[in-house]
């Protein structure tokens, strides 16, 4: 049976969710147990004792310049800024939030490598690009901070499902003029369950939502634009559903009834169920929320 639809959910309640955020994780995540974040704050924490207790690596986008043998652009208005070190609220704020996530998130990648967090002046994974190392996140110093909790939140559930999206990425060199930068070519076994969740030909079918997104988004506001907009993101690729899988997983974070009530108006109550399903089951490996997880 199919769950309640979007008119069935307010404003007001919608407002709730997206923005305030409370609720209650299920109990397999057991989120009573947790401490709220004050109680939980350790000046006395050190990057390497959450390094080990996570199993990561924590740098910098400094420390990165320096690993992969680039000069550091002292004069970039963007990067002047970044903290040169992981200071206790930021590590005490991804201590937190790591425990809200199902600990396969930070899976060393399949050839060893443990799971790079670096701060740096955006949101990024580098799992496509060239010539640097895999299995590397970069977050947005400015986002990833208490003082934006849920922003941290989003963004780190974001980044971190392309690194558990199973995958292989090549380069295809343009064949007619190979002085222009090659295309990127993205495969993975979650791909085409997507594009038979949106009923085949992923291009097609992320063109026409893109266009239906946009058109509910002009005549919206409060949660339900962000929530627009925020599907937008996920739709600018039309390749193949990469980031859009990303946004699936950020708004798994809401909860199934929320799922069901904003995707409600695009998709039908089978696609409904399927695209659940796979959120839960493949993406978080089981882990349910009633709500968005702080409180």
């Amino acid at each position: 049976m199919m769950g309640p639809q979007k008119e069935e959910l307010s404003d007001y309640l919608l407002t709730r969710r997206m923005f305030l955020g409370v609720g209650v994780v299920t109990s397999r995540l057991r989120w009573n147990s947790i401490p709220s974040f004050p109680s939980q704050y350790d000046e006395e924490v050190s990057r390497e004792a959450v390094e080990q207790q996570l199993g990561i690596r924590l740098i910098t986008i400094r420390d990165w310049y320096q690993e992969t043998g680039r000069e550091f652009p002292e004069d970039s208005a963007q990067l002047k800024d970044v903290p040169r070190e992981w200071d206790a609220d930021r590590l005490n704020l991804l201590l937190r939030l790591s425990s809200l996530l199902p600990p396969h998130f930070r899976d060393p990648h399949p050839s060893g490598k443990k799971l790079d967090l670096i701060l740096s002046n955006t949101n990024h994974c580098n799992d496509t690009d060239p010539g640097v190392p895999p299995h590397q996140i970069n977050l947005d110093y400015l986002r990833f901070q208490p003082q934006s909790i849920r922003r941290a939140l989003e963004g780190l559930t974001y980044e971190l499902t392309h690194t558990v999206l199973p995958k292989t990425v090549t380069y295809l060199e343009n064949e007619f003029n190979p002085n222009l930068p090659p295309t990127l070519k993205i495969e993975s076994p979650w791909f085409p369950i997507v594009e038979e969740i949106m009923g085949g030909n992923f291009p097609q079918k992320a063109e026409e939502m893109w266009y239906k997104v946009s058109e509910r988004r002009s005549t919206s506001s409060g949660g339900r634009r962000r929530f627009y907009e925020e599907l937008l993101t996920g739709l600018k690729r039309t390749e193949d559903p990469y980031e859009l899988i990303s946004v699936f997983s950020q708004h798994h974070l809401s909860g199934r009834d929320f799922m069901y009530a904003m995707y409600g108006e695009f998709f039908t109550p089978d696609q409904l169920a399927r695209l659940y399903r796979f959120t839960r089951d493949d993406i978080f490996r089981g882990v349910e929320y009633a709500y968005f997880p702080l409180n």
